[in-house]
């Protein structure tokens, strides 16, 4: 089993947590807590697999462009 110090969560993984016990908890004082919390950003969209995908299919297919002419072409 997996555990993480109080001392090493995010503010957010903190909130997210306190959140989950708040709703678990029980009239008797008793909760159960989840087994893993997932933040939604972190989840892929159909659309985000087809775009990651895709975009390994090209890069392995070469079709890729070095970040210094990326950054010339915009002019940065």
């Amino acid at each position: 089993m997996h555990t993480k110090t109080i001392d090493y969560l995010t503010q957010d993984e903190l909130k997210q947590l306190l959140k989950a016990i708040e709703s678990k908890r029980a009239k008797n004082g008793v909760f159960t807590a989840p087994k893993k919390l997932v933040d939604p950003d972190d989840i892929l969209t159909l659309e985000d697999e087809a775009a990651l995908r895709e975009g390994l299919a090209q890069i392995r297919r070469g079709e890729t462009v070095p970040w210094k002419e990326v950054k010339k072409r915009l002019r940065l």
